[in-house]
């Protein structure tokens, strides 16, 4: 039997891969478009507007803008997440799947990436030897200032 709560999500974000501790993830929703009320959308504050999620408008952040990477088209997918401070959602272009954390290899960031404290991100896991960006729920919200919401 497989430990859920050793999964990894992978997803994309243009061409960068992603991979995220299932831990963190509610639920997936695909095509939000149409119920993101975006009257509240706020770019230089990461912000595309709320999400209606059980009775609770979640913020949603451009996962994009906060990584600072080249801008995609828009995103059709909003991973909701579990924060701090409740429920907020990010963007994803494409949902590669949920894989046993046994997939996964840790690797250090290089010491050009800064330190690691500093960043939005936990590092980088070689999954099929492709290097992914390790996301952290924790971490991708203290950045983009989820804590002040």
């Amino acid at each position: 039997m497989i430990n859920t709560a050793r999964m990894k999500l992978v997803f994309r974000l243009g061409e960068i891969g992603f991979a995220l501790s299932i831990q963190d993830l509610i639920e997936i929703r695909e095509d939000p478009g149409g119920v993101l009320d975006r009257s509240e959308a706020d770019p230089g504050a990461m912000l595309l507007g709320r999400l209606m999620l059980r009775g609770e408008a979640i913020p949603v952040i451009d996962l994009g803008t906060c990584l600072e990477l080249p801008v995609s088209s828009t995103s059709p997918i909003v991973l909701i997440l579990a924060g701090e401070s409740g429920m907020w959602g990010m963007t994803a272009d494409r949902v590669e799947g949920i894989f046993p954390e046994s997939e996964f290899e840790s690797r250090p960031l290089p010491i050009i990436l800064g330190r690691q404290d500093s960043l939005p991100y936990a590092g980088l896991e070689l999954w099929r030897d492709e290097p992914l960006v390790l996301c952290d729920a924790r971490k991708l919200e203290d950045y983009w200032g989820g804590h002040e919401r």
